[in-house]
């Protein structure tokens, strides 16, 4: 079991005021880690040790998480956690990146997604005319609120979430994507970075070759996140296949070459 198949309920009362620990509490997660198969919470349990004996003896931390202050849309994560608990749809005004204005819409979210300090929303927009899901960044929604009572929550018995996220790289994805089989070659002094943080659960090792490079394989669908992914390992990693995917990474370097020769 990992931590991303517990769902925990608690009661609305006595909370965690302040958003910190209550004495006691260290203790109910310590016993959640003594459970068997519950490896992911006692790592969670670690990092919370930690930070609370900061606070209580004010000492240095001895782990430190990534964080970033000025992330935008944190304050959107319960009144939208509270919404998917309880089924019920919500008004969104939301500023796409590749809008002029915000739009507000009423909005049934399905799951909240967290993908490198980043948060995301899924479900579906009920004014749009295709029945796919939509995600939303946190960060560029503007307010959330109660929709109208006249408003049903749209239920979708078809997405299951860990399905759905286990076939890709991140949260970008279109409804017709399909997951394909991808190989790629890995210099000889990027085995070891590959090797132990791998790009995806399905990686494999297909072959090493004569001069310390391995070519492995994963098999997810093709999108923006598996293309930054690779060209951050820059001429580290060359896509063997499939074609698309070896195409769009070379043109994308093509670019990034001209953007030199410029200066």
């Amino acid at each position: 079991m990992k931590l991303e198949d517990i769902i925990i309920k608690y009661p609305r009362t006595p909370h965690i005021q302040g958003s910190r620990l209550q004495p006691g509490d260290e203790d109910l997660l310590k016993q959640m880690s003594s459970f068997k198969g519950f490896d992911d919470v006692e790592d969670v349990v670690n990092r919370l040790e930690d930070h609370l004996a900061s606070m209580r003896y004010r000492v240095e931390p001895v782990i430190l998480l990534e964080s970033n202050d000025r992330l935008r849309g944190l304050d959107h994560i319960t009144p939208l956690h509270d919404a998917i608990v309880e089924k019920k749809p919500m008004n969104i005004t939301y500023l796409s990146f590749h809008w002029p204005e915000p739009q507000t819409f009423c909005f049934s979210p399905y799951i909240l997604k967290e993908f490198r300090n980043r948060w995301f929303v899924f479900g579906r927009r009920h004014d749009s005319t295709e029945q796919i899901l939509q995600n939303l960044a946190l960060d560029r929604i503007e307010e959330v609120s109660p929709a109208p009572k006249n408003e049903r929550y749209v239920k979708d018995k078809s997405f299951h979430p860990q399905r759905y996220f286990s076939e890709m790289i991140g949260v970008s994805r279109w409804p017709d994507d399909k997951v394909e089989h991808i190989e790629f070659r890995v210099s000889a002094s990027q085995v070891p970075y590959v090797t132990t943080k791998p790009f995806h659960q399905s990686q494999k090792e297909v072959s090493q070759m004569e001069d310390g490079s391995v070519i492995f394989s994963i098999d997810v669908i093709l999108n923006f996140e598996l293309e930054r992914d690779i060209l951050g390992f820059g001429e580290g990693i060359t896509v063997i296949s499939p074609d698309s995917l070896a195409g769009k990474i070379q043109k994308r370097l093509q670019k990034m070459l001209a953007n030199y020769e410029k200066h």
